[in-house]
């Protein structure tokens, strides 16, 4: 898995980054943390089903599932770990609006936990 965070790294393994690495057989994930979910679809783009991509932001899970993520990697999950769970499971059969509305509960204690 390739863990793209250039916030805490400083390094955007961008687009014409992994196009350099997409014949490499063992990177099959990627771990989208940029924080703009548009990298998602310019992913699918770019690549289709080349790599399995995983949401890295927690409070992206629900718009990173409409747009076809198969994974999380979540900080949120050592604290609320059923919460999360029902959370991810809500996104992947695709009711994003009971989806929402448990993120939104559930964002003031994101953010508590990110500050």
């Amino acid at each position: 898995m390739i863990y793209n965070n250039p916030i805490a790294y400083g390094v955007d393994v961008d687009i014409e980054t992994l196009r350099l690495l997409k014949d490499v057989p063992e990177i099959v994930c990627i771990k989208e943390e940029t924080g703009d979910v548009r990298r998602v679809t310019d992913l699918y783009v770019e690549f289709g089903n080349r790599f399995s991509i995983f949401c890295g932001v927690d409070d992206l899970i629900v718009e990173s599932s409409a747009l076809g993520v198969t994974g999380w990697v979540s900080g949120m999950t050592n604290v609320w770990p059923a919460e999360a769970v029902k959370l991810f499971n809500l996104c992947q059969s695709g009711d994003y609006e009971e989806a929402a509305s448990s993120i939104i509960c559930s964002h003031h204690h994101i953010i508590w936990m990110c500050t």
